[in-house]
This record gives C-alpha cells, sequence and structure tokens, in this order.
C-alpha cells in the first residue's frame, strides 16, 4: 500500500485537505500549530488502496518544536512505520514565497512530489494572482489547484498521486539526507550552515514565485480593516475579556432548558423501570447505580457544547491567531510567549490535548512550563463540577438585570484559574534554568466565514470524546460506587440494625429512608468515607463529600455522578432532581444543611485547584519523559488545593 504524507506550513490548509480525501471527522483550526500527531487513515482511488498520512505542521526541515523535529526524523527514516513514498505538499496561494520553502528541501530529498495550491480565491482578493501552469513548469512537479473548505480539486490530487512517477531534482538527494543526518546528530545546534542553506533557496524561490504571480495594489483588505480593531493592544485585549465573559454567561442561561429537560428524562426512565422490575439488587443497581452515575454526565452536554462550539468559532474564523497575538507579550513577562495561549485555551477544553499542543512550543523551558501549569486551566470536565455546585449553593438572580449571577460565578472561577496558571509560571520561571533562545513565529490567517459543518462535527466529537471517555469510567466507578455502599461487614450491619430499631420510634414517618441511610454509612464506603472525614473536615467536607474526592482522581466529572449515586441509594424513590437533593442534605451533627455557602465555596476552590486527573499525570509523564514533574505537579497542585479551599471556607464562615 502506497504511504502518501500530508505535509505543508501550519495554517496551509493541509489537515482540510486531509479530512476531504479520507473523509475523516478530524478536528481542524484556522491557526498555526493544530496538528501535533501523526493521523492517518486508508482509502481505496481507482481500485487501488492508499494510505494518506497527515503530518505536523512545518516551516522548515531545521525544526524550532518538537512536532517539526519528528517530521525531520520520519522523512530520513527510511524503516520508519510512516515513512512515505509519495509527499503531497500544501501551500498558501498568499504565501507562497514562504511556503516553498519547506517544499524545497523535502523535494530535495528525493520524494515524489505533487503540489498543492490552496487559498487562491483569498489570494485574488489581496491582488495575488498565480499561474499554475508556469509554477509547475518551474518546480518540475505537478501542481493542483485545491479549495479546502469545499473538497474541489481533491479527486485531481489524487489522480496525480497515483500516477507519480519519477522526477528531476535540483541536488543531490544523497547529499542533501547527509546535511540533514548531520545536523539531526548536533541537534541542530550548526546555525550558520542553516542559515547559508535558507538564503540560498530563498533565492532561487523568489525567482520562481517572481515568474509565475503577479500583484497588483489592491485596496485595504476586510482582514486589514477589521485588524485596527481587533489586535489594538488595549482595545483589542478589552475585547477578547468580552467574548470569554459571554462565553460563561451563554454557557448558564441557553444550556439551562435543555439540562433540566434531560435530567427530568433521567428521573422519569428510572422511576419507570422501578415500576416494571422486580425489587432485588439488579433493579437496583440498574437505577441507583448505573443510571443515576450516567446522569449526572449527560445533563451537562448542553454546556460542553456551547463551550466546544465557541472555541471552535474562534479557530475557524481566524480569531484565535489574533488572540495568540495579543497575548504574547502579557505572556513574555510570565515565563512563556503567545503560543502558549493555545495550549492554555485548549485547556478549557481538555488538558490532554492542550499538553500535547505544547510540541509546537519551541523554547523546551517554556514548554515544560506550559505543560506544568495548563492543568490550572478549568477544563471541560471541572464544568459538571461547578454547575452542579454553583446551581446548589448560588440563587438564580440576576445582577442589573441582565447577568446571570452563577454565569458570573462560573467566569470568576475561570478567570481565578487563568490567573493562578500565569502566577505559577512566573513562580517557575526563576526557578528552572536555560540558555535557550526565545523564538516565536506566528502567521495571522485571514478572516473567513465559519465552516458550519466543520464546527458542528468539531462539537459532535468533542461531546461524543467526553460522554464516551467519562462514561466508561463512570460505569465503572458507578457499579464499584454501589457495591461498596449496598454491602457492608456482618458486625456493622449488626450495629446498624440496633441504630435503626433506636430512632425508628421518633421517625416513623420514613423508615425505609432512615434504613437507607444509616445502611449507607455502615456499608463499605461508609466506613472508608468515616476514615477521611478527619482529614478533610477543617475544609467544611462530611464524609460523603470525602468519597466523591476520591473517586474523581479517576476523572473530576465523577465527582457529580457519586453524589448522584450515593443520593439514589439512601432514597430510591426520591423523585427530585440531583440539584434538589442536594440542597435538602442535612447535616446530622448540626441539624443545617450540609451545602452551606461556605461549603460551596470550599468545594468549587477545591476542584478548581486540584489536580485530579490520573490521565492528565499519564500524559505529563509521556510528554516530559519523567514521572518527577507529574509528581510535583500533583503535590504542588492538591497542596495549594486543599489550603485555598481551607482559607476560602474560613473567610466565607466569617463573612456569612
Amino acid at each position: 500500500m502506497k504511504k502518501i504524507a500530508i505535509i505543508g506550513n501550519p495554517n496551509s490548509g493541509k489537515t482540510s485537505i486531509f479530512n476531504h480525501l479520507t473523509g475523516l471527522r478530524q478536528q481542524t483550526g484556522n491557526f498555526a500549530g493544530v496538528t501535533v500527531e501523526i493521523h492517518k487513515a486508508a482509502i481505496i482511488f481507482e481500485n487501488q488502496p492508499i494510505e494518506i498520512i497527515d503530518f505536523p505542521g512545518t516551516y522548515s526541515l531545521f525544526p524550532n518544536a518538537a512536532d517539526e523535529r519528528l517530521v525531520v526524523e520520519i522523512l530520513l527514516d527510511e524503516q520508519h512505520a510512516v515513512h512515505p513514498d509519495i509527499v503531497c505538499y500544501i501551500a498558501s496561494a498568499q504565501h507562497l514565497e514562504r511556503h516553498l520553502l519547506l517544499f524545497s528541501q523535502i523535494q530535495d530529498l528525493g520524494f515524489l512530489t505533487v503540489l498543492g495550491i490552496t487559498m487562491l480565491d483569498t489570494a485574488e482578493q489581496q491582488g495575488i494572482t498565480v499561474d499554475l501552469p508556469k509554477l509547475q513548469q518551474l518546480v518540475g512537479v505537478p501542481v493542483v489547484s485545491l479549495n479546502g473548505r469545499s473538497g474541489k480539486g481533491t479527486q485531481e490530487l489524487l489522480k496525480n498521486i497515483k500516477n507519480a512517477s519519477c522526477q528531476t531534482w535540483i541536488r543531490s538527494c544523497e547529499e542533501q539526507k547527509q546535511f540533514l543526518k548531520q545536523q539531526l546528530c548536533e541537534n541542530f545546534t550548526s546555525v550558520k550552515p542553516q542559515i547559508e542553506d535558507v538564503l540560498q533557496r530563498y533565492q532561487r524561490i523568489q525567482s520562481i514565485v517572481d515568474e509565475c504571480t503577479a500583484k497588483k495594489m489592491a485596496s485595504k483588505t476586510f482582514t486589514e480593516r477589521l485588524d485596527t480593531i481587533l489586535i489594538h493592544p488595549i482595545g483589542g485585549l478589552l475585547i477578547f475579556l468580552g467574548l470569554m465573559f459571554f462565553l460563561f454567561q451563554a454557557i448558564f442561561s441557553w444550556a439551562e432548558i435543555p439540562m433540566n429537560w434531560i435530567e427530568e428524562g433521567f428521573v422519569w426512565v428510572s422511576l419507570y423501570l422501578k415500576g416494571l422490575l422486580s425489587e432485588g439488587w439488579f433493579a437496583n443497581l440498574l437505577t441507583d447505580g448505573i443510571l443515576a452515575g450516567l446522569s449526572g454526565i449527560v445533563v451537562f452536554i448542553p454546556q460542553i457544547a456551547i463551550l466546544s462550539a465557541f472555541i471552535a468559532l474562534l479557530e475557524e474564523s481566524g480569531y484565535m491567531a489574533r488572540a495568540i497575538f495579543l497575548t504574547d507579550n502579557i505572556m513574555r513577562r510570565f515565563g512563556l510567549n503567545g503560543r502558549s495561549l493555545v495550549s492554555l485555551i485548549s485547556g478549557t477544553a481538555c488538558a490532554i490535548p492542550a499538553i500535547i499542543a505544547t510540541r509546537n512550543i519551541s523554547n523546551q523551558k517554556e514548554r515544560l512550563i506550559t505543560i506544568l501549569v495548563t492543568p490550572f486551566m478549568s477544563c471541560s470536565a471541572r464544568l459538571p463540577v461547578f454547575t452542579l455546585l454553583i446551581s446548589v449553593g448560588i440563587p438564580s438572580e440576576k445582577v442589573g438585570g441582565i447577568l446571570d449571577a452563577r454565569g458570573l460565578i462560573l467566569f470568576a472561577l475561570y478567570l481565578a484559574g487563568a490567573t493562578t496558571a500565569l502566577l505559577a509560571s512566573k513562580i517557575l520561571s526563576q526557578i528552572i534554568p536555560t540558555s535557550e533562545r526565545n523564538v516565536f513565529m506566528l502567521e495571522l490567517p485571514v478572516y473567513q466565514y465559519p465552516h458550519w459543518k466543520s464546527i458542528l462535527l468539531t462539537v459532535y466529537n468533542k461531546v461524543r470524546t467526553f460522554v464516551w471517555e467519562a462514561g466508561k469510567i463512570i460505569l465503572i466507578i458507578s457499579v464499584i460506587l454501589w457495591a461498596l455502599a449496598f454491602y457492608g461487614p456482618t458486625y456493622q450491619r449488626q450495629k446498624a440494625e440496633q441504630l435503626l430499631q433506636e430512632q425508628m420510634t421518633s421517625h416513623t414517618d420514613n423508615v425505609e429512608q432512615l434504613r437507607s441511610s444509616i445502611y449507607l454509612e455502615t456499608s463499605y464506603i461508609g466506613m472508608l468515607g468515616k476514615f477521611i472525614e478527619p482529614i478533610i473536615e477543617p475544609l467544611g467536607f462530611d464524609w460523603k463529600i470525602g468519597i466523591a474526592l476520591i473517586t474523581s482522581f479517576a476523572a473530576r466529572e465523577v465527582f457529580v455522578a457519586t453524589m448522584a449515586t450515593l443520593y439514589s441509594v439512601v432514597d430510591a424513590e426520591d423523585t427530585r432532581t440531583l440539584v434538589q437533593r442536594v440542597k435538602a442534605e442535612i447535616n446530622p451533627k448540626t441539624g443545617q444543611p450540609v451545602f452551606t455557602f461556605p461549603v460551596v465555596i470550599s468545594l468549587l476552590i477545591f476542584y478548581l485547584f486540584a489536580m485530579q486527573c490520573a490521565s492528565t499525570l499519564a500524559v505529563v509523564r509521556r510528554e516530559t519523559h519523567t514521572w518527577k514533574w507529574a509528581i510535583l505537579q500533583l503535590l504542588a497542585m492538591s497542596g495549594w488545593a486543599y489550603v485555598a479551599s481551607w482559607l476560602a471556607y474560613r473567610i466565607a464562615v466569617f463573612w456569612v
């Protein structure tokens, strides 16, 4: 099977072409550095199997980042699993001179090459026209016009790939391979020969571009006019903050109605199954274990969808690159650069791909710092926890008659997480030594209308991943939780029966609920909760919250599923929603609600800062190649979460 590599500069449209060629629903973005891993798919074209591989966006074969180095290593290693037979190089007509640098390097390595030119229509709007037949004659390889949005030209591209044959190279491919291998061995520290090579190439490329392109003076483009506002050093930042503020208002306001429908639907299904099935452990497991746990995740799909759609819209329109540009100076003051913003904003969806995205940060110190602080950004797994707690502890009121108070609290939490990430970066930048130079390159794309199909597919993929990945964990944990809450040691059960007999005289109105509550306390999970209660009591937490804290180390969103399971076990006939049940929970020691305002604030702060995600720790270990940083990250974030939660609880108690 022929292996076809899709290679090009960041923001050239190569991943969109890959999606059109393969039909895969892969996420794309209109900013540099989206593709940070190798993606591949097998297709059949004219009865011939072809494997198409999407390589990370690369500026040249002299790498400035880990993902670029990966491309060099694969192209030089003929035994590598994804070493290509043919390279399909994607270049933008807007920046042809710059994009042909990497093309010339790959061509000189001896690869059969097909050149695809994208964004021809956008280039024409800027007064740039490209003579494709002339370009084909000058570079000596097939040249195809492509449209990354509509997919036009992909069939012609496949035909040229299938018919690719021997080409004439500008210089000896063996000479070029040896030159790059030597640079690779020296870790690309020999800058002088690299500069000489690039300058020679640009002289040749410039003559090619001059012959095949024509430029005319064009009026100020829409992008240029809009950029005078959106990348203004003050006005642009205010607009960016305004967009973020709008997002968190929308997360609560727009999602409230569908969330209520979903939650009521789960309650109805649970009651229906209880009426349909005979009493027993299976019915109890299905309704109070599995359904209760899953409802705590599915109900938050509307909010995850809104968050994912908004971020995808910023990427598709080209605004995300402006956000990176705007924040570069701010980031540098904290030991980072603007490219770190890609990871930090991506971290609001999930820390795992955000940490992987740090591969496009060339400076290793800045990359390490970004990896370590990204989990401070509130990811979508925290969103269900925040939403539940805010709905329980913060009244649904309008501030100034317009703004949702709960949305303001959510925005404040995300802002606090981002601020902590920056402060932690500043501290780490003073601790971690480096001798590397800071290199920051960014290409601002033109603004374009969002490709709504791509946005919908992105939202679908994000929601599916969230539900599927979280669902697997929650299904397992919910079953384990149910079993630990349903069963207990014999001596504890005997103690429970004795306690039940003592309290029945004063609780004759609801004996079954009393029995369930006492049985829960004397179950295996109750014993565990009671064991850790002294440690978390200073934070205002009881043993049930403690159980949720333990289970959510697998994944933060498990907190909600745990609470749903525990409260379902207590009262199987309760038809109230989870928020209503949590609000009504009474502390038997004080006779007051468990989830008071100070407790809710304390929990919010704990989940804002705690490192409760085993998968993220594993990715940090993989990206840093050592457990040292992962363990330090876990200890530092968890320790700070405990201290901050304790302070927040004490202040809230005093304030109330």
